[in-house]
């Protein structure tokens, strides 16, 4: 997907951004300025190198414009040769007292961490810049954070916001607490560790931050701060919803359980997860994906749902490349990542072998599990290295003595390195390697399509199949509305099913498929249809057009009890068992038309529903 970047005067986060520059000369100073005029609404000018006999006060008065902070952290001045405004600031540190020749200056009493390792008495520091401030003053707490949920927003301090890999989201929760603006640098000229840098700020976050913004992110360890994930999100995002109040950033945890609360503090709209993490997504989620460890949560009624796209994300590239389900696959690890990845190639129909270190940790998973000694290479299609063994963080190369088959595929998950040295390997071997980014930009896609609006899951089936009670049972659990195709009909209709289709049957039929496409354009719902849905042509051509339909199949005895206890008017003049023998074999072939899947409904409603949620989630 490629972003539209949004021309610098049209945006709308003008207002809420503050630029910090070292200034090095007054004429570069001014080329600057000229440029800026309508991107940003305040200039925060770095003091720290700038030359003797800079003339501030022609800047200030020359660029009306602009509000300003002047600020040297280097060496605080005392004075300024410039004439004080409302346009004006001076920032000015609460280690010492502000001296007399800056009281007549509005000023920004501000807090610095010096580093990671120091141990501050934030709430302290919070009441002693509160305790200063005079009127039309504001106050500026700036923390060091590697990890988000060790970051603390201050009610009375105007900018609060950290240094480090938790920047990031420091700064866009500031914004949606109704800080007065965000600090951004220049390219390559961050004046604080963590800093957007303008372009950026300004491609991102173009329509603002404010109360309507969706908060998202990427949930890691300490790396997470340089993942490729927000470029993807904000660049599809500005494709599909140019609109939306959006953003989309790294979160560095560390701390689970802390982090908890900081997710129902913030309320994220949706968290993308990567190792090692992913195991406690699964069990924070309000409905679990079913694959033992995942990697999205979805923000639902009052709490997540969670997804595993680990799987889908990793066969679709593999698919690219011409795999398919009579192809052999052997996945390497055995952590949640690898996990997910055989749960989804089991379900559909994959031949799926694990190989592992210590493969004890996967004998429950329903497949061949060898460790790394006693595995043999040869007779499998494709490979996916699903260890961290080769990132950035973790060189290295597994299986490096043993040879691929020539002509094989070889999908690394580590996409950081580009080229890892196991793809390296793979090449040498004569396979070829499929790039953990293919994988990244496939599994980022399903996460984004599952974000903007997830088909609605349709039912079909026969009389008796267990629609209604299926997808009630279905929304319930997902906590997604429920739409019942005849109930809807009679409601607005005020007729009775049986007595409309025996009456006028053509006409039922028409109004039948004009109700079902008015529900297959409701996202995130479950659909329970008629039975005889299928026997209208225009029905039948929306059924297969719609990519979530489950067919519940049912064994015409276990039909007939259903029937035999649950009386409903006759559809033929023959008896109970031949009418359902009869309609059963007429539409059969429809059925297989219209549906995606299909489950067998004669298994108790939990494990249907399983089967049911596992196909309407992935």
């Amino acid at each position: 997907m490629s972003a539209a970047t949004p021309s610098f005067e049209k945006t709308r986060l003008a207002s809420q951004l503050a630029l910090s520059v070292f200034v090095e000369n007054e004429d570069s100073l001014r080329h600057q300025l000229d440029a800026l005029n309508g991107v940003v609404a305040v200039i925060e000018l770095r003091l720290d190198n700038a030359p003797i006999g800079l003339r501030l006060n022609a800047i200030v008065e020359g660029y009306t414009n602009f509000n300003f902070i002047l600020c040297n952290r280097a060496a605080p001045q005392a004075d300024y040769d410039v004439e004080p405004s409302e346009r004006l600031y001076v920032d000015w540190p609460i280690d010492s007292a502000l001296p007399a020749s800056l009281q007549r200056f509005r000023v920004i009493h501000s807090w610095h961490a010096h580093d990671a390792q120091t141990k501050y008495d934030l709430a302290d520091i919070a009441d002693t810049l509160s305790a200063v401030r005079r009127p039309h003053d504001l106050c500026k707490m700036v923390q060091w954070c590697d990890y988000v949920e060790d970051f603390e927003l201050y009610a009375d301090i105007d900018l609060c916001f950290a240094q480090g890999a938790a920047a990031q989201f420091s700064r866009i929760v500031s914004l949606l607490n109704d800080a007065p603006f965000m600090y951004v640098s220049l390219p390559l000229l961050q004046t604080a560790v963590g800093q957007f840098d303008l372009p950026t700020a300004t491609q991102r976050f173009f329509n603002g931050i404010d109360a309507q913004t969706d908060l998202c992110g990427v949930v890691g360890d300490i790396n997470v701060a340089s993942s490729q994930s927000p470029q993807l999100w904000h660049a599809a995002m500005t494709d599909v919803q140019p609109q939306k109040t959006f953003a989309y950033v790294p979160l560095p945890v560390a701390n689970t359980s802390a982090f908890e609360a900081l997710v129902q503090a913030c309320q994220f709209k949706a968290l993308s997860v990567t190792n090692p993490h992913k195991q406690w997504a699964e069990t924070f989620a309000t409905v679990a994906s079913g694959y033992g460890a995942a990697n999205f949560l979805l923000a639902s009624g009052d709490g997540y749902h969670a997804f595993a796209t680990d799987g889908i994300g990793a066969l679709q590239a593999l698919s690219n490349h011409g795999f398919t389900p009579k192809h052999k696959l052997l996945v390497i690890g055995n952590g949640g990542a690898s996990q997910s990845v055989v749960k989804f190639a089991q379900q559909h129909q994959v031949d799926v072998s694990v190989c592992s270190r210590r493969p004890r940790l996967s004998e429950a998973w329903g497949c061949n599990n060898y460790s790394f000694d006693e595995v043999t290479l040869g007779g499998y299609d494709a490979f996916i290295q699903a260890t961290t063994l080769g990132s950035e963080q973790q060189p290295g190369c597994v299986l490096k003595a043993r040879a691929l088959p020539a002509g094989s595929l070889a999908l690394d998950m580590v996409y950081r390195p580009a080229e890892t040295e196991w793809l390296q390997h793979a090449a040498a071997c004569g396979a070829l390697p499929v790039m953990g980014a293919e994988m990244l930009i496939e599994q980022f896609q399903s996460q984004f399509d599952l974000f903007n609006a997830r088909p609605a899951l349709v039912l079909i089936g026969m009389r008796g199949s267990g629609k209604t009670t299926l997808g009630q049972h279905l929304a319930n659990e997902l906590q997604l509305p429920f739409l019942d195709i005849d109930q809807l009909l009679e409601d607005q209709h005020q007729r009775r099913i049986d007595e409309w289709i025996a009456s006028d049957l053509a006409s039922f039929r028409e109004c039948e498929a004009e109700m079902l496409a008015a529900a297959l354009q409701s996202p995130n719902c479950v659909i329970a249809t008629g039975g005889g849905i299928v026997e209208s042509e225009e029905s039948r051509e929306l059924l297969e057009q719609h990519p979530k339909v489950l067919l519940l199949q049912c064994e015409k005895e276990l039909l007939l009890e259903r029937q035999q206890q649950n009386p409903r008017p006759p559809l033929t003049e023959h008896n109970l068992e031949q009418e359902i023998a009869l309609i059963s074999e007429q539409r059969q072939q429809w059925y297989a038309q219209c549906s995606s899947q299909q489950v067998d409904s004669s298994l108790s409603i939990a494990e249907t529903a399983e089967h049911a949620r596992l196909f309407f989630i992935n």
